[in-house]
């Protein structure tokens, strides 16, 4: 049986062979995740989809990688939601997503730059808390 062999993780772009309509396709642990065809995202992925677009991929031209970019990791989330609960922080995940703008259900999700702004906003918190501590006094 021939088998096609899978891209590397990461995001493609690429005109389509026939239309050449921009195309977007997310490889995630060896899986397609995501594919976006002339901006209409596929609802459905099966395994020909698949195997057609890593087809695609390997052997077309004009094709842009982008590797995927660390995420913060367990031991990092850990820290900060330790960092977070020293600050008095009850819910983390509510503080991290009003910080970045969008839902974080794992800390050990965020990307680096993410990460950066909610420690810079958990020091600004610290900071004020420790002044209203002060005032009150």
């Amino acid at each position: 049986m021939f088998q096609i062999s899978k891209p590397a993780d990461g995001l493609y772009l690429y005109p389509a062979p026939i239309t050449g309509t921009e195309t977007i396709a997310t490889w995630q642990d060896g899986r397609l995740t995501t594919l976006v065809e002339g901006g209409e995202a596929r609802a459905v992925i099966t395994a020909l989809t698949e195997a057609h677009t890593a087809h695609e991929i390997i052997y077309l031209d004009d094709v842009v990688f982008t590797p995927p970019v660390p995420t913060l990791g367990k031991t990092q989330a850990c820290e900060l939601h330790r960092a977070m609960g020293r600050a008095g922080i009850r819910d983390h995940y509510a503080f991290a997503s009003e910080v970045i703008g969008v839902p974080v259900s794992s800390l050990a999700a965020l990307w680096p730059e993410e990460a950066v702004a909610v420690q810079n906003a958990l020091a600004e918190h610290v900071v004020l808390a420790a002044l209203q501590a002060e005032v009150a006094a």
